[in-house]
């Protein structure tokens, strides 16, 4: 196909898309948002008249617009039923003639049944706008057709091909750059399904070897790209949900979306054999699909017209608006976008593990972060700044290295000085990322060999002594830095303060793994052995001769004094301090040393 285009032979029908979502609202008798159970009784509200009306309105609206002199659109309904619905609803908005192209009959909605001829009163050839579902959809020929409008879901990367190439066709004054609006489809779904036949005839079938993995590697790494991009869409907190909230979160946005969520769940498990993704893991890939609707075949016709389920009393539907109404220019030859893939062994679910938690095993067991971070900086810098952000977020990031190498920091960065809600996250990602840097740096830092040998080493042990006793510290502690930390502080306090036990150390005679057994009670000096054998209270010496106090209350120096001895709240350490409870003899005022 890019050879046809360059040549003039078919025209680009990607420089001019779009992909607008309705934003559709289920309310009950007091026009609230209806319940859960209201809004699934309500059943396939895509083709509820409210909804159908909304979009042939804008519709009608752009085709307006973008028509030429002579120039003719299609709309791709997904449904029989929603043809008849459509072209209704088209007649009432545009002043040309809407043609419905249908097999066979169908129940009308009126209590009736309709078929083609019945439906339309004009030949389709004097036909300005056409509606069809399976008809006419592939090799239909005519050349006028510069608009199309696509509100089906579509499995197949072959069959959206052949949809959107209706309007592939030069003509006479017909505009360079076809227009296509597709309310069920995504950009990436259409950038897929093209990547496919851009340079090669029909869709390629590897024989295997290394281009079979490459070829699985891409294909998993753009379908998790869409699972996921579908649950940002869903919910802002994707990476908070397990499975089974992210099925209910997508589930809410609509059939469409819960129908796209589960084709690219397919997709993607379909190529994971001994692949992961570290932002979208297989494992949770497998628990979000099981918890989807059925991803259904484009040949389904019995599930497209299925007659809707009628609402439930005092439940309306209503159409608030439509978002993501922007024109895109689509680059096929970049390909889709593409998660990071990397070879390893499967790995089982969790249950109830949220899509952060489970990101964060997979980063564990890929090791370097920088390839990820790479493509996460090019969406940064390249387009679709928040949903970007929310993948560096949900990785909570602490390699240094691999965020240098990959430049994602300076590209999350840049993002702080602009308006809006990537503004805002960008400043909040940056600094989560470097507060994990900053403690996984301390934490390298105390655990690492030379920071306990150097302690012990400056409280006064050789430094082959040092080595020894830190090298027998560690083994003790196994992995455990935190416990590392703590012991460390405690040895190396009472070992300043205790000089026996330090020359003991030093010259040998008491041997690192015997040190290391001791209590930290044993490790005390003998004066502070002495004190905690002593009566907890003692009766201080004659008032006349405690020197050094004076009573707040009247100045008299005229004291007695109870001494209480209390070991420190420093973590692993021996040492004892004296409380003074003292009471004036003068005026009998009482209080505590230092109060």
């Amino acid at each position: 196909m890019k050879a046809a285009v360059a040549r003039g032979l078919c025209l680009d029908v990607l420089r001019q898309f779009a992909a607008p979502r309705i934003e559709i609202r289920i309310l009950d008798a007091h026009q609230r948002e209806a319940s859960k159970g209201a809004r699934r009784d309500v059943g396939n509200v895509e083709e509820h008249a409210a909804v159908v009306g909304a979009k042939a309105a804008f519709v009608a609206a752009d085709f307006r617009e973008r028509r030429y002199a002579g120039g003719k659109a299609m709309v791709v309904a997904r449904s029989r039923r929603a043809v008849v619905a459509w072209t209704r609803a088209l007649r009432t908005r545009l002043s040309g003639v809407v043609y419905g192209a249908l097999s066979g009959a169908v129940d009308d909605g009126r209590g009736g049944a309709v078929d083609e001829a019945r439906l339309n009163g004009a030949a389709l050839g004097a036909a300005d706008v056409i509606v069809v579902c399976g008809k006419l959809e592939a090799g239909f020929d005519e050349p006028r057709l510069c608009c199309l409008y696509v509100d089906r879901v579509i499995a197949s990367a072959a069959r959206l091909v052949q949809i959107y190439s209706r309007v592939n066709r030069a003509a006479p004054g017909k505009p360079d750059r076809p227009r296509v609006v597709d309310f069920a489809n995504g950009a990436e779904d259409a950038v897929a399904a093209f990547r496919k036949f851009w340079t090669a005839a029909s869709a390629p079938s590897w024989g295997g070897g290394d281009d079979r993995r490459e070829a699985r590697r891409g294909d998993l790494g753009g379908a998790c790209y869409r699972v996921l991009a579908a649950l940002d869409d869903a919910s802002a907190a994707a990476g908070d949900l397990d499975a089974a909230g992210a099925a209910d979160a997508v589930a809410a946005r609509g059939a469409d979306a819960a129908q796209r969520a589960a084709l690219a769940c397919r997709d993607a498990l379909a190529s994971a054999e001994g692949l992961e993704c570290v932002e979208l893991p297989v494992a949770f890939v497998a628990e979000l699909a099981r918890r989807l609707p059925a991803a259904a075949d484009d040949d389904d016709a019995g599930r497209r017209d299925r007659p809707p389920r009628a609402a439930p009393a005092g439940v309306t539907v209503a159409v608030a608006g439509f978002a993501q109404t922007g024109t895109l220019v689509l680059d096929v030859d970049r390909g889709p976008r593409a998660l990071h893939v990397f070879p390893t062994a499967a790995r089982p679910a969790r249950a109830g593990e949220t899509l952060r938690a489970s990101v964060g095993r997979a980063a564990a067991a890929c090791g370097d972060l920088a390839p990820v971070l790479a493509a996460i900086a090019a969406d940064l810098a390249g387009g679709g700044a928040v949903a970007a952000l929310r993948r560096l977020e949900r990785l909570d990031v602490d390699d240094a290295a691999a965020v240098l190498a990959s430049g994602v920091g300076r590209a999350a960065n840049a993002l702080r000085k602009r308006d809006g809600e990537a503004a805002g996250l960008a400043a909040r990602v940056v600094a989560a990322m470097k507060r994990s840097i900053a403690a996984r740096t301390e934490a390298a830092r105390r655990a690492a060999p030379g920071a306990v040998d150097g302690l012990l080493e400056r409280a006064g042990l050789p430094a082959a002594v040092a080595g020894a006793v830190g090298a027998a510290l560690r083994a003790r502690c196994g992995g455990d830095a935190a416990k590392l930390r703590g012991d460390a502080r405690g040895l190396i306090a009472d070992l300043r303060r205790n000089d026996a036990l330090r020359r003991r150390v030093a010259t040998g005679a008491l041997a690192p793994d015997a040190l290391l057994a001791m209590a930290p009670g044993d490790r005390a000096t003998d004066a502070a052995k002495s004190r905690r054998k002593r009566p907890r209270e003692e009766a201080a010496p004659a008032a006349e001769d405690v020197a050094g106090f004076a009573c707040p209350a009247c100045d008299s120096t005229r004291c007695t004094a109870s001494v209480v001895s209390l070991p420190s709240t420093s973590y692993g350490t021996s040492e004892v301090r004296d409380l003074y409870f003292l009471t004036c003899l003068a005026c009998r005022h009482s209080w505590r040393e230092g109060d």
